[in-house]
């Protein structure tokens, strides 16, 4: 299907208390350091809820409605509870 846009992730729904603790810029891109609480759900479907830290950088020049140029990553240490 030539001219489709492509897919963009969208954050689930099921996120909760998503805090963001500091924000800084560096060159082209906006960083934000924080928080969000979420179910985790494990290979035996035992729901759990699950703290993330996230670190998120976004390009200062992004135009876009949705932040196509956003990128997450999740930051996570075995039992750790905010």
């Amino acid at each position: 299907m030539s001219g489709d846009k492509p897919r963009v992730h969208r954050e689930s729904n099921e996120t909760m208390n998503h805090t963001v603790i500091t924000a800084f810029s560096r060159g082209n891109y906006t960083y934000f350091l924080g928080a969000a609480t979420r179910p985790d759900r494990n290979i035996c479907r035992k729901e759990t809820i699950r703290r993330d830290i996230r670190l998120t950088r976004v390009c200062n020049a992004d135009g876009t409605s949705d932040l196509e140029s956003k990128i997450d990553i999740t930051l996570t240490c075995e039992g750790f509870d905010g």
